[in-house]
């Protein structure tokens, strides 16, 4: 990472400004791999700006609402179930009582909650019911005066499924036996940012060398990483549509291989071993100023499991099939910086 002699000159490698441009450009830890991603390791150069209003709000909150990444983080037990499904909508289907929304208790077991259905009726889970049924008599007994002749201990007695009127008040009360539900999990399609991959790949590079982020070569994806726009810098390589999130083997690790070819800086960003994106970076010239070029050899692993990052080289066929990603994107980087060039 950075070194001490750099401190004093430290910039936001988004926006290029710090503290003495405002208190909102002071700078922060930012995670290179979201935490939301299982990540941990930060770089001390992202201002509280970008970081919160723009990486933080509008990129990285999106993360939860797709279904592969939340099963990922699920059947990696990287983060706890009920946290993993906290943008979900959850139902249990009963054969008798339909639809009920759910929650996962902090055991990861699926429950309903108490709620009233279509036909104003409260539905409660059994383990309460006894309880609001006491409650409810105290309350009729308050209101009028009266003593209900009901005692609560006969309460698991009471036979199941049927309406049952507590004599003396305007109470019916039906308990339910627990059927065995359907779980249904909705509202999981937002697809993942194109930015994310970006700004994993941008973020990474310039903890490897802070200075050569500043190439003005950059600043066509530092801007779209932050505004969004039109996108000419991330192809995903492997569409799930057709394969469900649970059929799917995620592995407990990211990571990043950068690549100069061709005219151009490009990356293979993989997010837990099944989805895969190309990021074209910018187009240089030449890499002469490029401290440690040797940084490009290698792919950089981020093992979720052990909270490291290490240099590795995978099998023979990951590394050809990402070479011909990169060399992809590249040109189709390429290809709209040229048509850019031209307009002007």
């Amino acid at each position: 990472m950075i070194k001490e002699k750099f401190k004093e000159k430290i910039r936001c490698i988004f926006c290029r400004l710090n503290e003495k441009d405002g208190e909102e450009h002071q700078l922060t830890d930012e995670h290179v791999i979201p935490q939301v991603l299982g990540g941990w390791l930060s770089i001390p150069f992202v201002c509280k700006t970008c970081n919160n209003d723009y990486l933080g709000r509008k990129i990285e909150s999106k993360l939860k609402k797709n279904g592969y990444i939340v099963t990922a983080l699920d059947k990696l037990e990287i983060q706890p179930k009920k946290l993993a499904y906290g943008e979900a909508k959850l139902y249990l289907d009963f054969p008798l009582s339909g639809e009920l929304k759910a929650t996962f208790n902090p055991k990861g077991k699926p429950e309903y909650y108490s709620q009233k259905i279509e036909d104003g009726s409260i539905i409660v889970p059994e383990e309460k019911a006894k309880d609001l049924l006491k409650k409810q008599i105290e309350r009729w007994e308050k209101k009028t005066g009266k003593k209900v002749d009901f005692n609560i201990s006969d309460y698991n007695d009471l036979p199941y499924n049927i309406a049952i009127p507590i004599y003396g008040t305007d109470i019916v009360f039906i308990k339910l036996k627990n059927q065995k539900p359907v779980l249904k999990i909705s509202g999981l399609s937002e697809p993942i940012p194109f930015r994310v991959p970006a700004k994993i790949a941008f973020e990474h590079l310039s903890g490897l060398n802070y200075p050569f982020i500043f190439k003005e070569e950059f600043d066509p994806i530092r801007k779209w990483i932050l505004n969004n726009g039109e996108n000419k810098n991330v192809l995903i390589n492997n569409p799930l549509r057709k394969v469900k999130p649970y059929e799917l083997k995620y592995l407990p690790y990211h990571y990043i291989k950068f690549e100069y070819g061709n005219g151009g800086l490009s990356a293979v960003v993989s997010l837990f071993g099944v989805l895969k994106f190309s990021v074209f970076l910018c187009a240089l010239s030449s890499l002469q100023d490029f401290i440690n070029n040797d940084i490009l050899e290698y792919y950089y692993v981020y093992d979720l499991k052990n909270k490291t990052l290490f240099p590795a080289i995978p099998p023979s066929d990951v590394v050809e099939n990402d070479k011909m990603l990169i060399s992809t994107v590249t040109k189709w980087g390429l290809y709209h910086m040229n048509n850019e060039s031209s307009k002007k």
